[in-house]
């Protein structure tokens, strides 16, 4: 069970699971946010960095909106899990050698830091923001 992690926390367990587990793992940016903060990505296969043809490959991006917190320490905590039970579970070990995943724990380290828990950024229920955006877009 993980907690809530600050980016350098977030990066910091990211580089653990890459570095215990280099067999199976490899730790990758994708680029950097509008601030300046890496996109990380922690790929686990058998074959890490290299597409197998016919081998299913898929991605789960977590926190795409600073506030949605719960997917990125899921998507930790599912690092762990395929990476400390591979080779001790026969299932984890049939997934991570015949599946190519690639886990992104946030896509907006950016809002993630921004967000504080109890802030409301954006106090209008969704009908009222819908409104808005439908006059916008029909204003241009």
């Amino acid at each position: 069970m993980m907690i809530h992690l600050t980016q350098e926390q977030l990066k910091q367990a990211l580089f653990e699971l890459a570095s215990r587990y280099p067999s199976i793992t490899r730790l990758y940016s994708i680029g950097k946010s509008v601030e300046g903060r890496d996109l990380w990505v922690l790929e686990i296969s058998d074959n890490g960095g290299f597409h197998d043809p016919g081998e299913p490959e898929f991605k789960y991006v977590a926190n795409m909106h600073g506030n949605e917190v719960v997917g990125r320490v899921m998507l930790v905590n599912l690092a762990q899990l395929l990476c400390e039970n591979y080779n001790r579970d026969p299932f984890i070990t049939l997934l991570v050698n015949y599946t190519r995943i690639h886990l992104m724990p946030t896509m907006n380290p950016d809002g993630y830091a921004a967000s504080h828990e109890g802030k409301v950024l954006f106090p209008l229920t969704i009908t009222e923001f819908h409104y808005l955006l439908v006059q916008d877009f029909c204003s241009k």
